[in-house]
């Protein structure tokens, strides 16, 4: 998104982002960009990019696949996020990753 506005993405941009919620996010981005009112033309930009990143091979944390596998031998595991479902099934249905609980649900609003 920075890329394509000609700006550059480093830590300082990251921290904007990180660990805020898609609106959040997009509020922010709107204002860094100067593009007010915005916001939602925004939130699909990022869904998009994340869910190529995603599709083109973002990488699952070393030693993360072993420690489910092992995790789930002993007991239930269930995997909670606030990302949009079909990104979650994006990130879950990769080759290479299993599946951490056959039954997924969600919350809605």
């Amino acid at each position: 998104m920075f890329r394509r506005r000609g700006r550059p993405f480093g830590d300082e941009e990251k921290t904007l982002l990180i660990g805020r919620s898609l609106a959040t996010a997009a509020v922010t981005l709107a204002d860094e960009f100067d593009e007010p009112g915005n916001e939602a033309g925004l939130v699909e930009e990022m869904l998009v990019l994340v869910r190529e990143a995603v599709q083109q091979g973002a990488q699952v944390m070393p030693g993360v696949t072993q420690f489910v596998a092992l995790s789930r031998a002993a007991l239930p595991v269930a995997v909670a996020s606030n990302s949009p479902r079909h990104l979650m099934d994006v990130a879950l249905d990769r080759p290479g990753w299993a599946t951490p609980s056959p039954c997924r649900s969600r919350r809605t609003k």
